[in-house]
């Protein structure tokens, strides 16, 4: 059958409006209108011996016939020696690029930074709340215990575990694959090449692209089809469809409060313009409803005892005793963290009105400045500086 196989590929590959896939290849060879499917597992399978012995090669629509020419660079891809140091290497790097947009989670219209180690690849460090992921390619030459990380994740409100499944044969022959393929290309592009190997060369930087892709969208699938755990519970990412992002968005969701403990919502709400009305009439009735959500005001007063100036002013003191910076930026790194996971706006309007209750005073290029109404000293809430 492989001899029909290839005079069916052949013949479809000079018709550009039908797909050279395998039903189309079985459609060719049934010998009378009807069934295909008694025909398209032996198709198949013949396909897959083609494959292997580099008579045919995929195509973005299925498959397609290899001149001599390819043929030969199929040799040269063959013989090149790919180690598992390599496929792992190349797998963390794909992981990089596969959570890198996951860094960030929204919560309750505020944003929260997420540290990401991929097959113990660091891809950013920057949130209190950490994901593991282990992917198949990991399994595949570790052990990954998850009955042992479930009874771990108990006392661990911070750390989210994403595993995906052990399956991993098929994707580390596509990464091999992958390798190889861009180690030719790569070698062939540092040489004079006949017209039939320019040729043949341009098809294999159109599978390296189609590999690339291949793999990365292999590794998003493991996961969705893997399983988190956190404190204790094992959770089905539920939806091979959706995005990575949107799964670890979903289960934040959880994850956020329990670390956050001291976060307020309403904090999200806070504006560059509020920071200004802080130095404004606080008597009007335009006077943005963050001011009343978070208690800034009472009775047309500024309410020291309001949580945001009270943490904040408990916070400064603390400091002053231990003999520790109170800079805006010392300030800002205490706040964004947890337990509190405020955002700039919120740290700046708390001592902003803190500063017009002259609870404390500002200094800046060794200059101190205590009155509100000093346009200079506003300037220092209203403006961004480090």
């Amino acid at each position: 059958m492989a001899r029909q196989v290839l005079k069916a590929l052949y013949l479809l590959q000079q018709l550009d409006w039908i797909p050279n896939n395998k039903e189309n290849i079985a459609t060719v060879l049934y010998p009378q209108v009807g069934d295909t499917r008694t025909i398209d597992d032996d198709v198949e399978e013949v396909l897959d011996e083609l494959l292997d012995a580099s008579y045919i090669g995929r195509s973005d629509e299925g498959y397609r016939f290899l001149s001599q020419t390819e043929r030969g660079i199929e040799d040269e891809i063959a013989s090149i020696d790919v180690r598992a140091g390599d496929i792992r290497r190349n797998s963390k790097k794909t992981l990089r690029n596969l959570f890198e947009n996951a860094t960030t989670v929204g919560y309750k219209n505020d944003t929260f930074d997420v540290s990401i180690k991929a097959d113990g690849e660091t891809v950013s460090e920057t949130g209190e709340i950490t994901v593991e992921a282990y992917s198949p390619i990991y399994r595949l030459y570790e052990s990954v215990n998850e009955k042992a990380l479930k009874t771990q994740s108990f006392s661990e409100d911070a750390t989210i575990y994403w595993i995906a499944p052990e399956n991993g044969e098929e994707l580390r022959d596509d990464i091999e694959r992958l390798i190889q393929v861009r180690q030719v290309v790569k070698d062939k592009e540092r040489k004079q090449l006949s017209p039939e190997e320019k040729e043949a060369v341009q098809q294999k930087k159109k599978d390296l692209s189609r590999l690339e892709d291949d793999v990365q969208k292999a590794f998003r699938n493991a996961f969705r089809d893997g399983v988190l755990i956190y404190n204790g519970d094992e959770i089905d990412p539920e939806g091979s469809s959706k995005r990575l992002e949107t799964i670890l968005e979903s289960i934040t969701e959880n994850t956020i409060p329990r670390v956050y403990t001291k976060y307020e919502p309403e904090l999200a709400k806070i504006s560059d313009d509020d920071v200004e009305r802080a130095f404004g009439n606080l008597n009007s009735s335009s006077l943005p409803s963050v001011f009343r959500e978070l208690s800034l005001v009472v009775d047309e007063d500024i309410n020291p005892e309001a949580s945001l100036c009270q943490e904040i002013a408990d916070e400064i003191d603390d400091r002053l005793r231990r003999g520790k910076g109170t800079s805006g930026k010392d300030l800002r790194d205490v706040f964004e963290a947890a337990p509190y996971g405020w955002n700039r706006n919120a740290v700046r309007l708390g001592v902003a009105m803190l500063f017009r209750n002259s609870a404390v005073v500002a200094n800046y290029k060794e200059k101190v400045y205590a009155s509100y109404t000093d346009s200079q000293a506003q300037s220092l809430f209203t403006g961004i500086r480090k």
